[in-house]
């Protein structure tokens, strides 16, 4: 998990005790979310939403 996005549930959570891998925290793992509409975080806010759910469980 990319350090920034772990930062809150690490401090929270655990303590600071989630300790991250030396592959995650090279260079080379960074990845580019410049293509995410919001950034690495998106939450929209649906209000008066709806949720139907089918007979199998499933929601749609």
């Amino acid at each position: 998990m990319i350090p920034c996005i772990s930062l809150f549930p690490n401090a929270q959570f655990y303590d600071r005790k989630i300790l991250h891998s030396s592959n995650v925290l090279s260079p080379s793992y960074d990845k580019d979310y410049t293509c995410l509409l919001y950034g690495s975080y998106t939450l929209i806010n649906v209000t008066d939403g709806r949720e139907d759910k089918e007979g199998t469980g499933n929601s749609r």
